[in-house]
């Protein structure tokens, strides 16, 4: 059951609770960030430094973290009452107050692990940039939803010139979603193709021809890029909508399960004897390629802090194997029933999307622009010689952390993409 509520909150992005950030400092559990919106920040009782020793009377001091989240975390619009210590005073002077303060738990929506949006000026427009963390669904929104009204957005309120789609160590979601999100950069179309363990084949689509963003694509991963992040960048990379910048190959997890949990409630409906989880078989981008194993590739590699890890499907103990199918771009409808096909078939082939070509001829000049930009940055260069050399890097001391310089040469591989495609545009 612990498991199963987890994975619902990732999945959806949200739990009930107080909305609070817990440090464990053994003698209590001290509050270092409150969440905007939660009954912690709401009730404006509660204080950052704040330090729980009790839930509804029973003492937590020396409990393990988990144990006392899962006690202060219930039904939504339940009370909950929390014993604090709260040091009063000036330093030399400071006093522990003891004080109890009870609140009702609640809904609390994780915005900062959802996603985000910004841009950078370029021109006479900008660079958008959006960072997607999963691929979400609650009732009330989901990470397809979000997306699309932040880059209408964007494009409300600037001249967007091209996209940088950040899935870097996004490990997935909802399947679901993973459509979605692809459905946002593409008309119409297959977007993945599941085989089960009978190895009958089912084609997930693409119905809707509403595109939010239909210019110039980066996507950006890292080997951290794993399942649902996965299909987005493979099935783009596939129609030839996307441009893949980063490490060289994502995750490389190609197994789809299934689930008896209900993503969609209204409320959290783990059964507390625990849920099913099953692997029923792989999924295929539109190509008919698996990740599983391999990952995708990226087109331009430039490296980051995860890109010498030893982290992939590959390094399980018992890997399923990777295979392959037949190709869906020409998208037949084979395993929609034959009644039915002729009716799907008059509505769905009219916008199509294509595969397209639009960066073939760019690519050459756009990895060598950026070998020798890497090449040149001391930097970058002082930051591969110590990843090379420990395989990973200390995220607190890195350069390459503090400053992104991943990201930051993504930025200018667009520049240099935009350039090149004005200069090539019919005059």
């Amino acid at each position: 059951p612990d498991e199963a509520t987890q994975f619902m909150i990732n999945v959806q992005q949200r739990l009930f609770g107080i909305g609070a950030q817990l440090r464990d400092d053994l003698n209590g559990f001290t509050i270092i960030k409150m969440i905007e919106g939660g009954p912690a920040a709401n009730s404006k009782e509660m204080k950052n430094k704040d330090r729980i020793i009790a839930v509804d009377g029973e003492p937590v001091v020396g409990m393990d973290i988990v144990d006392a989240v899962d006690l202060i975390r219930g039904a939504e619009n339940t009370p909950v009452k929390l014993t604090i210590i709260r040091e009063i005073g000036e330093d030399g002077e400071k006093k522990e107050d003891k004080l109890d303060i009870t609140l009702k738990r609640a809904q609390v929506v994780l915005k900062e692990t959802r996603y985000e949006a910004t841009f950078e000026p370029f021109g006479d427009g900008v660079i958008a940039y959006l960072r997607l963390y999963s691929f979400y669904q609650d009732p009330d929104s989901s990470s397809a939803d979000d997306l699309a009204q932040a880059l209408e957005k964007l494009k409300a309120d600037h001249n967007v010139k091209g996209v940088i789609f950040d899935l870097r160590t996004n490990s997935g979601g909802l399947l679901t979603q993973a459509v979605s999100v692809t459905g946002l950069f593409i008309t119409k179309g297959v977007v993945v193709s599941i085989k089960d363990d009978t190895g009958a084949i089912q084609h997930l689509r693409e119905l809707d021809s509403t595109i939010a963003w239909d210019g110039p694509l980066i996507v950006l991963i890292n080997r951290a890029s794993a399942s649902a992040s996965e299909i987005v960048t493979g099935t783009l990379q596939d129609y030839g909508r996307a441009i893949v910048v980063g490490d060289d190959h994502t995750f490389g997890k190609g197994s789809f399960q299934t689930f008896t949990l209900n993503t969609t409630a209204k409320n959290e409906a783990v059964n507390p004897q625990g849920e099913y989880k099953v692997t029923r078989g792989r999924y295929y981008t539109v190509a008919g390629t698996t990740p599983q194993l391999i990952g995708v590739a990226s087109n331009i590699y430039v490296p980051g802090v995860l890109s010498e890890s030893d982290i992939g499907e590959k390094f399980a103990k018992y890997p399923l194997g990777s295979d392959s199918i037949e190709p869906s771009f020409d998208d037949n409808l084979s395993d929609i029933p034959y009644l039915q096909r002729d009716r799907i078939k008059m509505l769905y082939k009219f916008g199509l999307q294509p595969q397209l070509h639009t960066y073939d001829k760019y690519m050459e000049q756009l990895k060598k622009n950026s070998a020798i930009r890497i090449e040149n940055n001391k930097s970058y260069q002082k930051f591969i010689k110590e990843l090379k050399k420990q395989g990973d890097v200390d995220e607190e001391v890195s350069e390459e952390v503090q400053n992104d310089l991943q990201l930051a040469e993504t930025e200018n591989i667009m520049r240099d993409l935009l350039y090149l495609m004005h200069e090539t545009k019919p005059k």
